[in-house]
């Protein structure tokens, strides 16, 4: 079986993305810190953000679980990894709600000596071409979410610079941004912690969403599928910031999987990345 890896960085300061690459695992990881915004600053655990903490965590849970070869299955895995998450929230001392705990998204697959597994949650994608031609993704569950959360987003953005600059946000001067965006921040992150509040790992929620946090709860919202090791091709498994924005929005996700195989095939993950940019 051939592994292929491809990461970039870009803009952000801590490293919150992640990769699990042990014999019987692989997949990626995508860490969500605690909100925080110009006036609240961001919790820092271990000196790096929560998000990057949370990932670092899982990884040293996967690679722990190769070391001692243990036989689990995927998971319960991920189960004994979301645990370990909670515990060491509160080892920590934070005890902390859901609309502010920090967590990850993640896409792994594991490996077996008969059937590949897949566990998916969050905006983390895992896509399966099957060698009888068909294509497999993970449910796009965050798209109700992130399109209630964008609607919010551009009613305050718009509200504040009216009411500050009398224009649309997009006139605002350069100048001016910084004072736009500190106020845009007072108004914005309540309702956003609400809005997480009433979606996160709340599958009763039409906007309900899947976050790896530590809560049992959490564990509800992971997609699963298995599948014989002779009917896969190949499987992508990629953190949000891979998957180029013309693809999501109101796309189906048969689409949205369409679309990544079509330029998967073309020129690779790097094709995929170059289309994200």
């Amino acid at each position: 079986m051939k592994r292929s890896f491809l990461f970039d960085q870009g803009s952000i300061h801590d490293q919150e993305d992640g990769l699990i690459n042990t014999p019987g695992f692989i997949g990626v990881l995508d860490g969500v810190s605690k909100p925080y915004s110009p006036l609240i600053p961001p919790l820092n655990i271990c000196s790096i953000s929560s998000g990057a903490w949370v990932t670092r965590t899982i990884e040293s849970f996967f690679f722990n679980q190769s070391l001692i070869n243990h036989e689990r299955g995927l998971m319960e895995t991920v189960a004994s990894a979301n645990l370990c998450i909670d515990n060491g929230l509160k080892d920590q001392g934070y005890n902390l709600p859901k609309e502010l705990r920090p967590g990850a998204t993640l896409a792994i697959a594991g490996l077996g000596e008969k059937n590949v597994e897949i566990a998916q949650i969050g905006d983390s994608f895992a896509i399966i071409v099957l060698t009888c031609g068909d294509i497999v993704i993970s449910p796009y569950s965050m798209r109700a979410f992130e399109k209630r959360d964008r609607e919010i987003y551009q009613k305050i953005l718009r509200k504040v610079a009216l009411n500050l600059f009398g224009c649309e946000p997009y006139s605002v001067s350069r100048e001016n941004l910084g004072t736009l965006r500190k106020e845009f921040w007072k108004n914005y992150l309540e309702l956003w912690v609400e809005l997480r509040k009433s979606a996160i790992n709340n599958p009763g929620s039409p906007i309900g969403y899947g976050l790896l946090n530590g809560e049992p709860e959490a564990m509800s919202m992971v997609w699963n599928g298995k599948f014989p090791n002779y009917s896969i091709k190949t499987i992508l498994c990629l953190t949000d910031g891979m998957v180029p924005q013309s693809l999501l929005g109101d796309k189906s996700d048969d689409k949205i999987a369409n679309g990544l195989i079509e330029i998967y095939q073309r020129g690779g993950l790097w094709a995929i990345l170059e289309k994200a940019r």
